[in-house]
């Protein structure tokens, strides 16, 4: 656990956990999830959660029933796109705030 938060710190991730929550995502489904947006195998996904390739996949299999994909890409492009629209946000009002 404690080398999973470094190297998520270390890429400078920052998982969006309330917006993954309005899925119903788990915290294990949300780093999962996190890690095949950086382009992990599930073999190098479970290597750094401690968990197995097979326990991975089916972490995947319970995302994409979730998100309503068939796919790792297409779960990952909806993950970058919540990471998109949340940055736009900040960067919006810290704009505001900057004008005031």
């Amino acid at each position: 656990m404690i080398y999973r938060n470094i190297e998520m710190e270390a890429r400078g991730l920052r998982v969006q956990r309330a917006s993954f929550k309005s899925c119903s995502l788990t915290r294990r489904e949300t780093d999962v999830l996190q890690w095949v947006t950086e382009g992990k195998t599930n073999a190098e996904i479970g290597i750094i959660l401690d968990a197995s390739p097979r326990t991975v996949q089916k972490h995947l299999e319970h995302i994409f029933e979730k998100l309503g994909v068939e796919t790792r890409t297409a779960a990952a492009t909806w993950a970058l796109g919540i990471r998109s629209r949340r940055r736009s946000r900040v960067l919006a009002r810290s704009q505001r705030l900057g004008k005031s």
